[in-house]
């Protein structure tokens, strides 16, 4: 299989893309597709000799594990580093930009390299285009990605620079090669919790983003040890349901799902399982407080879903949770569908039938066990109102979920 369709390589493709608008590419034969190095940047400059530079990197293959950080002429940034399939293959992280430039530095540029101003105009549209990422973010998730490609070795990082002469001959110079660093415990604790805090406030894009620096930070630079991967994992995993429980989600089902992803953890044993299993666990966290969260609700409509869903299996008619709240039936009846749209009884209806779908998906009860959980005696009213909610009977529905798991 080629690594371009592996699962892990798609997915960090996508965190890559999503999290710093960063392209991951791989050029299976560099020769015959060296612009895709810079998008064509060069030939549009209709420079003499355009792709010297990338030429002179691909003719010599580099060991697994080495990757080029290459700034060129233009101050654009690239992660370089050899292909597995054959020495024509490699890949690239870029092009990217670690800082910005002044007037004054393309001015200066402009006359070293005897630009023209449509040149020089070009270059600067092209610059502005390309992602601004602090270098040592972009470090962090190459380890990723070169994690998944090559396997359980160390890394190194070598920066090579070009060296312009007054005659204007560039040469390629490795300059210096440094190791990924370590980061203090403080430094990754701390962005653990921020990637949290934002999970539970439903604000998914800034959870990624402390996420993308987790993957790097804590991806292994020499063997991959699964139990102390999984270690990990069962401490993200408890601290979402620490934080949930704290900002008042519905206990239940909140370690419906903590359990659910555990089970998953204890069968994490490669770096993939870990790597997909950290990004699910994100999602589903994001998913269950986006779908539960009751900030924006007055104190007695919080107080109202926030008892239903704690309450699913319990009579859960207006006069029940009129006694509970303190207010009147007609009162809680005015104010829940002025604030949720629906009634009291409607809410209700669809939170059972949510968990019930929850459990069908994670748990392997029993039908009839499952509409007693929440709140439902009548079995043929179960499967009605299930149909009408998903589509398709409660026993169809768990048949095709097992027959999908076990594909």
């Amino acid at each position: 299989m080629q690594i371009t369709n592996t699962e892990a390589f798609q997915l960090l493709q996508d965190v890559l893309q999503g999290a710093l608008s960063l392209r991951l590419q791989y050029l299976k034969d560099a020769p015959s597709e060296i612009t895709m190095f810079d998008d064509g940047l060069r030939s549009q400059l209709d420079l003499t000799a355009p792709y010297q530079d990338f030429q002179e990197i691909i003719q010599h293959p580099l060991p697994a594990g080495t990757v080029l950080h290459y700034q060129d002429d233009y101050h654009i940034h690239y992660l370089i580093s050899s292909g597995r399939s054959s020495s024509a293959s490699w890949f690239c992280i870029g092009p990217f930009r670690i800082s910005e430039l002044t007037e004054q530095d393309f001015s200066h540029m402009q006359t070293l390299m005897h630009l023209s101003d449509q040149q020089i105009a070009t270059l600067k549209a092209y610059y502005s285009q390309i992602p601004l990422v602090p270098l040592s973010q972009v470090l962090s998730v190459a380890k990723n990605i070169f994690m998944s490609v090559y396997g359980n070795i160390s890394f190194h990082i070598k920066t090579v620079q070009r060296s312009i002469t007054p005659e204007k001959v560039s040469t390629l110079k490795l300059a210096r090669s440094d190791t990924f660093s370590e980061l203090p415990l403080e430094e990754i604790f701390t962005h653990q919790c921020s990637m949290v805090r934002h999970a539970v406030n439903g604000d998914y894009n800034s959870a990624l983003l402390d996420e993308t620096f987790l993957l790097g930070v804590l991806t292994p630079t020499t063997v991959f040890d699964p139990q102390n991967y999984r270690h990990q994992l069962t401490w993200c995993n408890a601290l979402f349901r620490k934080e949930g429980h704290d900002y008042g989600f519905p206990i239940q089902a909140l370690v419906e799902l903590y359990l659910s992803l555990q089970r998953m953890i204890d069968e994490c044993n490669t770096y993939y399982d870990y790597l997909r299993l950290r990004m699910k666990m994100l999602n589903e966290y994001c998913t269950f407080f986006q779908e539960y969260s009751v900030s924006h609700y007055s104190p007695l409509v919080r107080h109202t879903i926030n008892y239903i869903r704690t309450n699913l299996q319990d009579n859960l008619d207006l006069n029940t949770l009129s006694g509970v709240l303190g207010f009147s039936s007609t009162y809680i009846l005015h104010k829940f569908k002025k604030e949720v749209g629906v009634s009291p009884m409607q809410f209700v209806l669809s939170q059972r039938m949510k968990e019930a779908q929850r459990m069908l998906l994670s748990t392997d009860k029993p039908i009839q066990e499952i509409a007693h959980a929440v709140g439902i005696a009548d079995m043929s009213y179960f499967a009605k109102q299930f149909k009408k909610a998903y589509g398709q009977t409660p026993s169809k529905f768990k048949k095709e979920q097992k027959e999908a798991r076990n594909s």
